[in-house]
């Protein structure tokens, strides 16, 4: 995996894209263990996740407000943030992050539902289903959400590694936040944040999130030489490199070449008077 990959958005979103896959088709039905508001976690066995260039823990964290997290128990704030923002949770998923209160209800299927995906018994990817996850004190207003994350980084054209799908949406399209983040907070990719883009989405919509190599803007480094005295001859070449501590980047340099003639020498010339 290239360590130098970041992670900007897949495309716009896909309405009427299909990817809201329904788990209790498969016979996975919502979990009775999982309501009202409290954090719990998904244990991930096998292989870590590969998440903004490092392989992270392979533990997925998932609240009832929306958002899922890869790192160890942190404070849960049921108030949105911004993305991208130093303040815990980080390593961040926020499918639509904003205070929810979850429901379980066997008849209708509410709750929370969870699968891992595995091809050739390897596990490769989970998916976090939640149906009819409630606006808190709002019992009309709800959502279903689902997040599917990769394992592995995949640069197959199209393939994603992470997906967050949204359908029978009856709750309001005002307040939350939709992206992803580093693990300090320093880097995210916003789909929205309590604006106008939260107005897009619709049912069967999905946002998808790749990572993709991103070619850094070319930059002019100018320099100048100054030739010694006692230079010899030839061709003399010079070269600036240039570096940062950026995790996983490469030294890059470029050249100059300045010929001389003939050995610099000082020649005095007497000035006579007449």
């Amino acid at each position: 995996m290239s360590t130098s990959k970041n992670n900007p958005m897949c495309a716009m979103p896909l309405a009427n894209s299909g990817a809201y896959v329904n788990l209790q088709a498969f016979g996975i039905a919502s979990q009775a263990t999982v309501s009202g508001e409290s954090t719990w976690q998904f244990a991930t066995p096998g292989d870590p996740i590969g998440f903004y260039g490092q392989n992270v823990g392979n533990n997925i964290l998932f609240t009832e407000d929306g958002y899922a997290y890869i790192e160890a128990y942190s404070p849960k704030p049921a108030v949105n943030a911004d993305i991208p923002t130093a303040a815990s949770p980080n390593n961040l998923i926020a499918m639509l992050w904003r205070d929810m209160v979850a429901v379980y209800d066997s008849a209708t299927n509410k709750g929370l539902s969870l699968a891992n995906l595995t091809t050739g018994g390897i596990q490769t990817g989970h998916i976090i289903e939640w149906d009819d996850l409630q606006v808190k004190g709002q019992p009309t207003q709800s959502y279903d959400m689902e997040m599917f994350i990769q394992k592995a980084v995949d640069d197959t054209a199209g393939e994603f590694e992470v997906i967050v799908a949204y359908d029978n949406i009856l709750g309001p399209k005002d307040i939350g936040t939709i992206g992803i983040e580093n693990a300090g907070g320093t880097q995210g990719v916003k789909f929205a944040y309590n604006d106008a883009a939260l107005s897009e989405l619709s049912n069967g919509m999905a946002i998808c999130f790749d990572w993709a190599l991103l070619p850094a803007p070319p930059t002019v480094i100018t320099f100048q030489v100054t030739v010694n005295e006692d230079a010899p001859a030839g061709v003399l070449t010079n070269i600036a490199a240039h570096g940062n501590d950026q995790f996983g980047s490469l030294t890059e340099s470029a050249s100059a070449d300045v010929l001389i003639l003939s050995t610099i020498k000082p020649v005095f010339l007497p000035v006579i008077f007449r």
